[in-house]
């Protein structure tokens, strides 16, 4: 009876969160995960094992599709998945699905196909190059580990430097293909070749936590938020690129994105760079209401925008949303910033429209460091009043701009005087 009594003091006493005097209800793993079923994923696993030890693991992920709510992932740190991850939602607060590294480094899961061959390749002209066949667009091309990446293109015709390449959406799913212009053959130019394909790599359920992960390579979202969700420790690069709509008209991809009806979600101690849009955002069209999403302790660098908000619907409700105590660096200086379709716009914090109540949304306690076009960046002058900004450091940027009447505050004295904001926060070089 006394061991009985003991566990369940435990699993009530772990699950509230105490965020910088923002209470928010959520989820951890603290003394829990002994009380549940624990299975092992590696590269070096069998999938017909039992996957229920180091020693027995399971082989790829899509295994994972059938476990029970509530119980324990373990992906071996020193495995590489070619895989979108089959999440399965967790019991409730007290038992999360829980997806986490286990031994040295964190697990890599890749939204890419590897195309380092050169039978992966045929010439179809001078110096076009053909790879296919594929169901989903791709949205980048990483070469070299990342020494260098491809630039996408709205038209065969622009194949005319080394590294462009177009996509292909007319043939059947299945048989499309890109093109890409390489002055000898790509696989024998390029050691390593990478093509990040259209897909959502981590969709979150509720009572879910995920914790050291590695996600690259992923074309459009690498890990899309669910409420009652946990992301902490984990890496995220090279994201987005891929054609939103198959119109050839805008490119998108964010990191981390929470979009609806959302609430008691935490992110922190992650890094994003090179997101070809936000590294991390709220966003939503239709009627939601929010409440309670912090992002804090992450580090940010190499984005089109550090962090993006808006809900476009007349009737949202988006409250107690906190980003504080991040790292933000060099935004719009992405691998995207100078191939977008659309208008560049590289910002670390970037407010749409959103003409719902907005409460208790606040931006504290930051550092923002280089942006190519401004610091912050509305998209309408109303919406000014509806963030809460304060003790946060900024680089020697342009503070602010306004889309709406297309206003530039220069510096931190001009943004606090019109806006109220900010007055405790200073310049650093």
């Amino acid at each position: 009876m006394k061991i009985f009594i003991f566990i369940i003091f435990i699993q009530i006493n772990c699950f509230a969160l105490e965020l910088k005097g923002v209470s928010v209800k959520g989820i951890t793993t603290s003394g829990t995960t002994l009380l549940r079923t624990n299975y092992y994923v590696s590269n070096d696993g069998d999938n017909n094992a039992d996957g229920l030890t180091e020693e027995t693991p399971w082989q790829t992920l899509s295994k994972l599709s059938t476990v029970f709510p509530g119980t324990v992932i373990n992906l071996d740190g020193s495995s590489t998945f070619r895989e979108v991850l089959p999440v399965v939602g967790g019991r409730d607060l007290n038992y999360p699905t829980i997806y986490q590294s286990y031994g040295i480094g964190k697990a890599k899961i890749l939204g890419s196909l590897d195309k380092s061959l050169v039978s992966d390749w045929t010439e179809t002209s001078t110096n076009i190059w053909n790879c296919g066949n594929f169901y989903h667009d791709i949205g980048n091309i990483i070469f070299n580990n990342e020494a260098s990446f491809g630039v996408k293109k709205q038209d065969e015709d622009e194949l005319l430097q080394q590294g462009d390449f177009w996509y292909d959406v007319e043939h059947f799913p299945g048989y499309n293909h890109i093109k890409l212009y390489s002055v000898g053959y790509p696989a024998t130019v390029y050691s390593h070749i990478e093509l990040a394909q259209y897909v959502y790599t981590i969709e979150a359920k509720p009572y879910t936590v995920f914790n050291g992960l590695d996600v690259r390579y992923c074309g459009a979202i690498a890990f899309s938020g669910s409420s009652n969700s946990i992301l902490r420790n984990c890496d995220f690069s090279f994201i987005g690129g891929c054609d939103q709509d198959e119109t050839y008209g805008v490119r998108f991809g964010n990191a981390v994105q929470f979009w609806g009806e959302i609430s008691n979600c935490l992110v922190e101690n992650c890094t994003v760079t090179n997101s070809y849009d936000a590294a991390m955002c709220y966003e939503s069209l239709t009627a939601t209401t929010v409440d309670g999403l912090v992002f804090q302790n992450n580090t940010i660098s190499k984005n089109e925008y550090s962090f993006e908000f808006w809900n476009h619907s007349d009737d949202g409700t988006q409250k107690n949303i906190t980003f504080t105590n991040n790292i933000c660096s060099d935004a719009g200086e992405s691998w995207g910033h100078n191939q977008r379709w659309n208008e560049s716009t590289g910002c670390h914090i970037r407010f749409g429209t959103s003409p719902g109540m907005v409460d208790n949304v606040s931006i504290t306690h930051n550092i923002f460091s280089g942006a190519t076009e401004s610091n912050i960046r509305f998209a309408k002058t109303s919406d000014i009043s509806k963030l809460i900004f304060d003790y946060n450091s900024y680089g020697a940027d342009d503070m602010m701009c306004v889309e709406e009447t297309n206003t530039i505050y220069e510096t931190l004295l001009e943004w606090q005087t019109v806006s109220g904001q900010d007055l405790n926060s200073v310049v650093i070089n």
